[in-house]
């Protein structure tokens, strides 16, 4: 019997218990808004429903009930860091802790159509949005959001590198071991405005408004758009630089290669320090300093956030919480005193 379509169930279930195939499928799916039914067809109901091995679909009656305890969390299908699995992996033992559900959905960070819900969910979680646009369907749905290392509008949370204050303690920290020529890099930008995550403005004007800070002379500000080898042989033959602050790993990784291809010394010419930790940073022959951001406590932060809008009225200034990294000191950084 338990291969019998889903509906011809209903009816014998109903044909069986004395009622409608109405009345079975609000029993079975706990509908009570509006619909009263006496105990004892309640048990029959239960009862034929249980000799027939039937189990309603919980999808369905999340749909039917408007009533979900489920967070949809759209994991970005091209993103392999370490950062995201590990922040995910605590957002989820945090949600589920207090009662949730998560489902999974893969998306493009440069398809807005990639971002859509087949099902009511009761909030989600979302990583490295730039543009607003993106978040569009949740805003219209009023429904709850945090993102992650991104943007939020009116109804979501954001979880934020601290910039200014990684900025200003990576710089500090070039200074303190003898550099006074520091330069930025973050590669020939290829997307497209709307699609260039929110931090890489940030993080150029802070590392120049921290130059001004310190009284240090500022490169070219065009300089941080070349070509890898390009930016090596420039900066140091035109600004004599002795330290590169990249934006991120995958920068660091871009520089190295054009180093060895152009004889470029890492430290001895050129110290390194990324602005994420991501790996294989701490692992290569030369070990390159980073400023790191703790996934686990950024995850946790926005489980207990979106709790918090869940459950509660959290103010506009609460909405954007932004964390700072720790220092991590590793070789690629050569002591100029």
């Amino acid at each position: 019997m338990s291969a019998a379509r889903p509906k011809g169930m209903l009816q014998n279930i109903a044909a069986r218990a004395g009622c409608s195939p109405s009345t079975v499928s609000r029993v079975l799916n706990g509908c009570r808004k509006g619909f009263s039914v006496k105990r004892e067809l309640e048990e029959r109901i239960l009862a034929e429903a249980a000799a027939f091995d039937y189990h309603p679909n919980p999808f369905l009656r999340v749909m039917r009930a408007n009533d979900s305890k489920i967070v949809a969390i759209f994991d970005p299908a091209t993103n392999t860091s370490e950062t995201l699995h590990e922040a995910k992996a605590a957002f989820i033992n945090q949600i589920r802790q207090a009662g949730y559900l998560d489902t999974g959905k893969y998306v493009s960070l440069y398809h807005q159509e990639s971002y859509s819900l087949p099902f009511p969910v009761a909030a989600a979680l979302l990583f490295d949005i730039s543009d607003v646009s993106f978040l569009t369907f949740l805003e219209r749905r009023e429904i709850p959001y945090v993102v992650i290392n991104g943007i939020a509008g009116e109804r979501g949370a954001a979880i934020q590198h601290d910039e200014a204050k990684n900025l200003r303690n990576a710089t500090d920290y070039l200074a303190a071991t003898g550099h006074r020529r520091m330069v930025y890099y973050y590669a020939p930008r290829t997307e497209a405005p709307s699609h260039r995550h929110f931090s890489a403005a940030l993080r150029a004007n802070g590392f120049l408004e921290n130059l001004r800070r310190l009284n240090f002379d500022a490169p070219r500000e065009e300089w941080d758009t070349l070509e890898p080898a390009t930016f090596l042989r420039t900066v140091i033959r035109e600004f004599a630089a002795d330290a590169v602050l990249c934006y991120d790993h995958t920068r660091v990784l871009k520089l190295l290669r054009a180093a060895a291809e152009t004889g470029v010394r890492i430290p001895e010419d050129l110290s390194i320090l990324s602005l994420d930790d991501e790996y294989p940073l701490d692992e290569l022959p030369t070990p390159v300093a980073a400023l790191s951001v703790s996934a686990r406590k950024m995850g946790e932060i926005a489980a207990e956030t979106l709790l918090k809008l869940l459950h509660e009225t959290l103010p506009p200034q609460e909405r954007t919480i932004r964390i700072a990294g720790r220092l991590m000191r590793r070789n690629s950084i050569l002591l100029r005193k």
